[in-house]
């Protein structure tokens, strides 16, 4: 039989060696990046160009207020996802927030806010976005969208008007024509246009996009011709009908 070489020997003990050396390190080096302490907290607002409901130092406060200490700590004690979650509960106009640890031994938080579709104007005084959801208004910023008075409660709100909401953001032509819809007290709409001096009945929601239409249609084949100044009112209540009222 063959006698094992000690050369051959020798370089295997080097290589578990040096293995053990090298998974030495990363255990080494890993403990002491857990051990670190926190030195900064860097917040960023990722829509702050497009929205101002929230600021960095807005979600400092939250922090403070939640007694929640960052800056001091070992990273290893810091529990982002705890973080994120009371900085969500704190703050209705936050969407979305993710908050972690940097290799530098930072924590970053990034947010982003809600985008309201519509604000109620009246006793009660809030926006509402594309999910339903209701966002407090802020003394510091306000968007730039359509305006909602009249009797409208938050279930009507969140629901029906929401979903009427987003089918006129979604279509240029009224997204562009709309700027105030007020709700009587049986939860028929009258529509506010930009242009023109009239005020449009739409009557129940339902059936709005044939409503809508059969409008559209009036407005390139009728006022376009005669003008948008000769009337006071334009009703959509009626099925297959645009009465119209003259000043």
């Amino acid at each position: 039989m063959r006698k094992p070489k000690w050369k051959n020997i020798g370089i295997i003990f080097l290589a578990l060696g040096l293995l053990g050396y090298i998974l030495f390190v990363i255990i080494r080096s890993s403990t002491g990046r857990d051990n670190r302490i926190c030195n900064k907290v860097i917040i960023t607002i990722k829509d702050s160009d497009q929205f101002q409901f929230i600021s960095a130092s807005d979600v400092r406060q939250t922090l403070v207020e939640s007694k929640i200490k960052i800056k001091g700590r070992t990273i290893s004690r810091i529990k982002t996802e705890e973080i994120e979650k009371i900085l969500f509960q704190k703050n209705p106009v936050i969407k979305r927030i993710d908050c972690y640890k940097t290799p530098s031994a930072d924590i970053s938080i990034d947010v982003w806010q809600r985008e309201p579709i519509f604000r109620v104007y009246g006793a009660s005084n809030y926006y509402v976005d594309a999910t339903g959801s209701f966002l407090p208004v802020s003394p510091k910023f306000v968007a730039y969208v359509p305006i909602v008075t009249g009797a409208v409660n938050k279930q009507f709100a969140a629901t029906k008007l929401k979903d009427f909401v987003l089918y006129l953001r979604k279509n240029e032509f009224w997204n562009a024509q709309i700027e105030q819809i007020d709700v009587d007290s049986v939860s028929e709409l009258v529509l506010i246009p930009r242009v023109g001096d009239h005020e449009i009945e739409l009557g129940t929601i339902d059936g709005y996009e044939q409503k809508l239409d059969k409008l559209k249609t009036f407005y390139l084949n009728g006022l376009n011709k005669i003008g948008w100044g000769n009337y006071k009112s334009i009703s959509l209540k009626y099925k297959n009908q645009v009465v119209c009222t003259k000043k």
